[in-house]
């Protein structure tokens, strides 16, 4: 007996000299679920591409659904397989993603961190481009505007050309009717860059506070899933 428990203390111990070298590059939030590229994959001998940990204080729950009865669940629901099936494909491109901005080891927070900031110098991005977008057609249309005037001008001189003027205010109203609607984009990018510092608020306050929960009671078992500690 002392000899198997010692042998189990240091495969542990292995273990987790292993589970030290990793590091995580994509965060899961409550909620989410993940695996259905490998479950979903015409191989059926898919290996997984990464493996998930809990980092909970005190752990949490993970409702478990086995391949065969999510085939089960697509037959029943054969409408739907087009959309899991695409959905799948967005997150295996997502991981490819992530897995490619991983050039140095990060903890948890770490990562967390550097998440936030992207999120935000890609929603001030966004926010730039349209302001330059906006700028560059009040520009053309003080262009418009001053042309207009020369041809106006040309035309009193020359006594003719009304069809050459009609032609240029409709120009003139086309870009009004553009600036309009640029105006609304960036009515609209405000309001989403004001719901993702929202977002971004409530994450950071989690991560600086980040209090011990209680673990929640496990849902009840449904016929096909499982129900287990991680």
């Amino acid at each position: 007996m002392e000899d198997q428990g010692q042998r189990i203390e240091e495969k542990n111990v292995l273990w987790q000299r292993q589970l030290e070298r990793l590091c995580p590059y994509q965060l899961f939030g409550e909620g989410t679920y993940f695996g259905d590229t490998e479950v979903l994959s015409k191989f059926s001998t898919h290996q997984r591409h990464a493996t998930v940990r809990c980092e909970a204080e005190h752990g949490g729950s993970l409702l478990q659904l086995h391949k065969d009865k999510l085939h089960q669940l697509m037959s029943d629901f054969p409408h739907c397989q087009r959309a899991w099936h695409l959905e799948a494909t967005r997150h295996e491109v997502r991981r490819q993603a992530k897995i490619q901005l991983l050039t140095k080891s990060l903890d948890l927070y770490e990562l967390a961190t550097l998440e936030i900031q992207r999120a935000v110098v890609a929603v001030w991005q966004r926010k730039r481009k349209g302001y330059q977008k906006l700028r560059k057609k009040k520009e053309q249309e003080n262009e418009v505007v001053s042309a207009t005037c020369d041809v106006d001008c040309d035309v009193e001189e020359l006594g003719g050309g009304a069809q050459q003027i009609a032609e240029l205010g409709a120009e003139v109203q086309d870009v009004k009717s553009q600036m309009i609607t640029m105006s609304h984009q960036v009515r609209d990018l405000q309001v989403s860059m004001s719901q993702v510092q929202e977002s971004l608020a409530t994450i950071a306050a989690f991560i600086r506070e980040n209090p011990p929960q209680k673990a929640a009671r496990p849902p009840p078992s449904a016929p096909g899933w499982e129900v287990s500690r991680v």
